[in-house]
């Protein structure tokens, strides 16, 4: 997830601020490395990355860059990649199960958790 922290490095040859950017790449990648670590320590958690919804599915991420970053903070894609019906019982117990659900598109509403409006953010057990 790190990797295009490099275009900041790249972008500032033409701006002979180097230096500066090169201390804004180390403590971002320094911050990322803690709360990684700090992630890791405090167990597994499940995430619904919701990238479409409609009034009857959703759809589910299969964004490797979403797998990494979620991998990286030692969470799991709930569903990855899945287009799946929103009154099913494979969605009912994903909404139930997850930690956090993160809605890109649309608005998707369950029992379990609410997840709603264009880069909504809300927790399923235990709310975000």
């Amino acid at each position: 997830p790190l990797g295009k922290q490099e275009w900041v490095e790249f972008v500032s040859l033409f701006y002979n601020a180097e230096g500066m950017a090169n201390y804004v790449v180390y403590r971002s990648q320094e911050g990322y490395n803690a709360s990684a670590h700090l992630a890791r320590a405090q167990g597994a958690a499940s995430v619904m990355w919701v990238t479409k919804a409609t009034a009857t599915e959703v759809t589910l991420t299969s964004d490797r860059w979403v797998k990494a970053l979620l991998r990286a903070a030692n969470a799991e894609a709930g569903l990855f990649g899945r287009v799946v019906a929103i009154d099913g019982a494979e969605y009912q117990d994903a909404l139930k199960a997850a930690d956090a659900i993160v809605v890109t598109d649309g608005a998707v509403r369950g029992r379990g958790g609410a997840a709603g409006g264009a880069g909504g953010v809300a927790g399923g057990q235990g709310g975000v």
